[in-house]
């Protein structure tokens, strides 16, 4: 006896696959959108002085985007843009609903957590 597995129910367990990740580089984009917005668009007064902008502590610990104002809303803006391309991965696997795409997915969003790692890391202001 041959036993048929319900296409629907396929169907959803590859959306649940790819729905963690959607989730999280969700959360990781907005993250990053909502300092670059705080920082850079509205740039409030008070809200800048709770960030230790030209701390040597700050900078030291690989945060050189703490320099100043400016500089760490751009690093912020960059880092939003990146989570982009695994957001639009994300969102084309949960589309096409297929175990390739979902694996792209993730394996753009691991890239991205590299690049923002050796940005925060490596990059001599």
């Amino acid at each position: 006896m041959q036993s048929t597995i319900n296409p629907t129910l396929l169907k959803l367990v590859s959306i649940g696959k790819a729905m963690p990740g959607l989730v999280l580089t969700l959360f990781f984009a907005c993250t990053f959108l909502y300092e670059w917005f705080t920082i850079g668009v509205i740039a409030n007064p008070s809200d800048i002085a709770q960030y230790p902008f030209g701390s040597e502590e700050a900078m030291s610990g690989g945060g050189w985007y703490y320099l100043n104002a400016s500089l760490y809303a751009r690093a912020m803006l960059t880092s939003s843009i990146i989570f982009l391309i695994p957001l639009l991965a994300f969102g084309s696997a949960i589309i096409k609903r297929t175990n390739i795409s979902t694996i792209v997915a993730y394996g753009l969003l691991a890239f991205a957590w590299l690049t923002i790692y050796m940005l925060s890391h490596y990059h001599s202001a």
